[in-house]
C-alpha cells in the first residue's frame, strides 16, 4: 500500500469529481448468499480430497497456535467474543486485513448511520449463524477455520468482481486470453484502483490509461508497487512468457496481490516508522507533537492530524499535559494509515507486537503463564529495535509482578494489563493499550462526521500555534539524521530504565473473566496460614464474648436466656 497521505493528495488530480463512487458499488451480500457459503464450507470440510478441505486444514494449521493459547469454555471451545478477538488477529497477521465487524472496541451496531453500504454486520451474521448450526456457542479448531474460510470466500467473490469491472474498462473480453503486457497492465489498474479506493465509475479505457499515467507520475514510490506485482506475475507466470492465460488464471494472479499486498505495504510502514524514530524523544516509542509538526510544515512528510483527532485515535500521550507525544506504534496502526480498500476489510499497517506475542503464545500454550516464565522468554525475545538477550529493569519486574498478583498469581496473557506491560518492554513495537471506550478508531471520514468537523488536518497556523508552545521537556538528545532506528543493542539503548517514566493505569480487562484461583504454587502456603488465623480470632472472638456474658449477667444477678428483661443502670 502507498502512504495514505499521499494517495489522499493525488485522488484531486486523477479521479475527476464525475467520476468518484462508483468502484466499490458492488452488489450486496444476502442472508441467504452467506448461509449457503457457509453451509458449502461446512460440507466440504468434512469431505476428503477435495481443494476446500485442505483450505480448511491449512487455515486450522495457522489458527491452531493462538486457538491453544487462549482461554477456553468448559467444553473446549472458545466463546463468543475470543472467536471474534482470535479471527481479527489471524487476518491481521496473515492478511494484513482488518476485518470490518472484527475489530476491537469497534462501533458493531449493524444499523449505524452512513455505513448501511458496508458489510460490517457479514461476521455477526456468519457466528450467529454457525452457533446455530453446530448447536452451542462455542466453536471448536475446525469450526473456526470453517468461519475463516468463508469470511474469505466473501472477500474474494468480491474482488472477482472487481476484475470483472477492470476487464471492462479496459475493453478486454472476459473469454479472451490475454497476453502477459495486458496482464501487467490489468494488474497496474486494478491497483490503481485498489489505492484509490474504488473512487472511479465507469470511464472510456482511454481515459483510464490516460489517470494512469498521471497516477504514475504523481505517486512517489509506484516503481516500487509495479517492481513487486512484476516480480508476482513472473511467479506464477512459468517460463513461457508468450503464452496467453484467461480469466481465471488471472483471477488466480489478482487473489495472490490481495493476499499478500499486505507483506508490500510492510516497507511502506517501516519508513513511516523509522522517520518518526529517528525524531524520538527522551521517552521511548514517542515523539514530541511539536517535531510531528515541525516534519510536516517542512513539506517531508504530512503528519499533520489535528491534536483532537490524534487523541480520540488514542495515538497521544498527554500524562505531562504541557508536552503532548504521539506514540509511534499507535500512530502508525491508526485508521489514518489504513486503506480501505474493500467492503469487507481495510488494509493496514502490521501490528508488530503481534509476531511477539504470538512467539510467547506457541511457547506457554496457555492463556496465562507465571511471572517468571514471561521474563526468560522475554528476555531472549527480539524486535526490530530490541537485541536479544536484553535485561529487563527493576520497574517493569516489579509491574509483572504486580499484574500477577491481581489475577491470582498468575499473568493472564489477553488482558490489557500485559498489554500493557509488553508496551513498556517494547515501546516502538507495542501500542499502548487505552482503556477500553476512551479512544474511538475511526476513519478521517466518521470523525469529521461525528464531530462535526470540516477536516481532521490540522491548518498551517494550528501546527505553527502548536509549534510555538515548545517547552523543551523530553527533546531527543541528538540528531539521527537519516539513518534508520531499526535496530537498537543494549549499549545503545538508552530507555532501558525510563520505562517507569511511561504512563501506567492499574486497570485491568481481561477477554474472559474467570473466577480468581488461589494458585498451587508457594503462594498458597499463604493462604493457608491466612485462613488459620481468621480460625483462630473467629475463636478467641466467640470465647471473649462468651466470658463477656456470663461476667455481666453475675455482676447484674440476670436470669440468663430470658429475652424480656433489660440491663437498668
Amino acid at each position: 500500500m502507498l502512504p495514505c497521505v499521499l494517495i489522499v493528495s493525488v485522488m484531486s488530480m486523477v479521479v475527476p469529481p464525475s467520476l468518484a463512487g462508483g468502484f466499490l458499488e458492488l452488489a450486496k451480500v444476502t442472508t441467504e448468499e452467506l448461509e449457503a457459503s457457509l453451509l458449502s464450507e461446512l460440507a466440504e470440510a468434512v469431505s476428503s480430497n477435495t481443494t476446500r478441505s485442505e483450505r480448511v486444514a491449512g487455515l486450522q494449521a495457522l489458527l491452531e497456535p493462538m486457538y491453544a493459547a487462549v482461554p477456553h469454555e468448559a467444553d473446549g471451545t472458545l466463546n463468543h467474543a475470543v472467536v471474534r478477538y482470535v479471527l481479527h488477529r489471524f487476518f491481521a497477521k496473515h492478511r494484513s486485513w482488518f476485518v470490518r465487524g472484527l475489530e476491537p472496541h469497534g462501533d458493531t451496531q449493524n444499523q449505524r448511520e452512513g455505513l448501511q453500504e458496508v458489510q460490517e454486520w457479514v461476521p455477526d451474521y456468519l457466528q450467529d449463524f454457525l452457533e446455530k448450526m453446530v448447536g452451542k456457542k462455542g466453536c471448536s479448531l475446525r469450526e473456526l477455520a470453517i468461519f475463516a474460510a468463508t469470511l474469505e470466500d466473501f472477500v474474494h467473490k468480491e474482488e472477482h468482481q472487481w476484475l470483472k469491472q477492470v476487464y471492462s474498462m479496459l475493453w478486454y473480453p472476459l473469454t479472451k486470453p490475454l497476453t502477459k503486457s495486458q496482464v501487467k497492465e490489468l494488474l497496474e489498474t486494478y491497483l490503481m484502483l485498489y489505492n484509490l479506493e474504488g473512487n472511479i465509475s465507469t470511464p472510456t479505457p482511454t481515459r483510464v490509461r490516460q489517470m494512469l499515467g498521471v497516477f504514475v507520475t504523481k505517486v512517489k514510490g509506484w516503481d516500487d508497487t509495479v517492481s513487486w506485482f512484476t516480480k508476482l506475475q513472473d511467479s506464477m507466470w512459468g517460463e513461457d512468457a508468450d503464452r496467453t492465460i484467461d480469466f481465471d488464471e488471472v483471477s488466480r494472479i489478482v487473489r495472490a496481490v490481495d493476499e499478500q499486498y499486505g507483506q508490500f505495504n510492510d516497507g511502506e510502514c517501516l519508513k513511516m516508522k523509522n522517520e518518526l524514530l529517528n525524531m524520538e524523544s527522551r521517552k521511548p516509542g514517542r515523539v514530541r507533537l511539536t517535531d510531528f509538526y515541525k516534519k510536516s510544515l517542512s513539506g517531508a512528510w504530512e503528519f499533520n492530524e489535528k491534536i483532537e483527532y490524534l487523541r480520540s485515535l488514542g495515538t497521544l500521550d498527554e500524562s505531562d499535559p504541557t508536552t503532548p507525544l504521539v506514540i509511534v506504534p499507535n500512530y502508525v496502526a491508526s485508521r489514518p494509515q489504513c486503506l480501505t480498500a474493500s467492503n469487507y476489510y481495510s488494509v493496514c499497517c502490521r501490528d508488530e507486537c503481534e509476531d511477539l506475542l504470538g512467539s510467547l503464545e506457541r511457547t506457554i500454550k496457555a492463556p496465562q503463564a507465571a511471572p517468571a516464565q514471561i521474563l526468560e522468554l522475554v528476555k531472549s525475545l527480539p524486535s526490530s529495535t530490541v537485541v536479544a538477550p536484553r535485561s529487563v529493569s527493576e520497574s517493569l519486574l516489579a509491574r509483572l509482578n504486580d499484574v500477577a498478583a491481581l489475577n491470582g498469581g498468575s499473568v493472564p496473557l489477553h488482558g490489557r494489563l500485559f498489554a500493557q506491560w509488553m508496551h513498556h518492554a517494547f515501546p516502538r513495537e507495542c501500542p499502548f493499550p487505552h482503556v477500553g471506550g476512551t479512544t474511538q478508531p475511526q476513519t478521517a471520514d466518521e470523525w469529521m462526521k461525528e464531530m462535526g468537523q470540516q477536516g481532521a488536518k490540522a491548518t498551517e497556523e494550528e501546527m505553527q500555534a502548536q509549534v510555538s508552545k515548545d517547552t523543551g521537556k523530553f527533546k531527543p538528545k541528538g540528531v539521527q539524521g537519516d539513518r534508520p532506528k531499526t535496530e537498537v543493542s543494549e549499549t545503545e539503548n538508552e530507555h532501558e530504565e525510563e520505562d517507569a517514566d511511561l504512563p501506567w493505569s492499574q486497570v485491568e480487562e481481561l477477554l474472559v473473566v474467570r473466577p480468581t484461583m488461589v494458585p498451587a504454587n508457594s503462594s498458597s502456603k499463604f493462604y493457608t496460614r491466612d485462613l488459620v488465623v481468621y480460625i483462630m480470632l473467629s475463636v478467641a472472638a466467640s470465647i471473649f464474648f462468651w466470658v463477656s456474658r456470663e461476667i455481666l449477667a453475675s455482676w447484674f444477678k440476670l436470669p440468663m436466656g430470658k429475652k424480656s428483661e433489660r440491663l437498668r443502670f
